[in-house]
């Protein structure tokens, strides 16, 4: 990322979904990410899946995604975080 406006962009996208989404422009790999919460509710920690491109389906991505962001809030709740409402 090579503009402010951009990751700004990119940055308010993440906060909004809690989720983080990178595909490899040269390595053709897609990784999610979700942060992990403390009981204070800051991140202090993040939970991330990665494999080749070529061999996840958009359908895959949509489970990866459920299945990232499920595994971050249940550590998050381990370390004594509670879900705003």
């Amino acid at each position: 990322m090579s503009d402010v406006k951009g990751l700004e962009c990119d940055l308010k996208q993440i906060k909004e979904s809690g989720i983080a989404i990178s595909y490899g422009e040269t390595t053709k790999t897609i990784s999610v990410a979700t942060p992990i919460f403390s009981w204070e509710d800051k991140v202090v920690a993040s939970i991330s899946v990665g494999g080749q491109e070529t061999n996840i389906g958009e359908q895959q991505i949509r489970k990866i995604i459920c299945e990232t962001k499920k595994a971050g809030e249940e550590i998050s709740k381990e370390l004594g975080w509670i879900k705003p409402r």
